[in-house]
């Protein structure tokens, strides 16, 4: 199951459901479903395509963004990365944080105080 894309999540397997997603989804993108820089299936999506919770979508993405597989965008999705040059590993297109208005007004205050 761990390289097989149209597997199915099986909950009598000792492994759990969301490291199971996450490996359905990491073969997915290997096998190149979804473009890098796309969007993948949004979290309803792969509910109904997988039968499963979606805090434990979620956590399967989770563990796909600390692989650096994925990135997340607030309100927009989880998009695929581009592959780097550096042997296979994917490289880093998330935007730079922080992202809106309100977040760039608190860091600057933080640092002004800190002075």
């Amino acid at each position: 199951m761990a390289n097989d894309p149209g597997a199915e999540i099986d909950h009598g397997a000792p492994l759990t459901p969301y490291r199971q997603l996450a490996e359905i989804l990491r073969a997915r993108v290997a096998r190149g479903d979804w473009a890098p820089g796309r969007a993948m299936g949004s979290e309803t999506q792969l509910v109904q395509q997988y039968g499963i919770a979606r805090t434990t979508i979620r956590r399967a993405i989770a563990v796909l963004v600390q692989e650096g597989i994925v990135f997340t965008v607030p309100q927009r999705g989880t998009f695929v990365t581009a592959p780097a040059d550096n042997g296979g590993a994917p490289a880093r297109t998330r935007p730079a944080e922080p992202v809106n208005q309100r977040d760039v007004g608190a860091n600057t205050q933080a640092s002004s105080s800190a002075i």
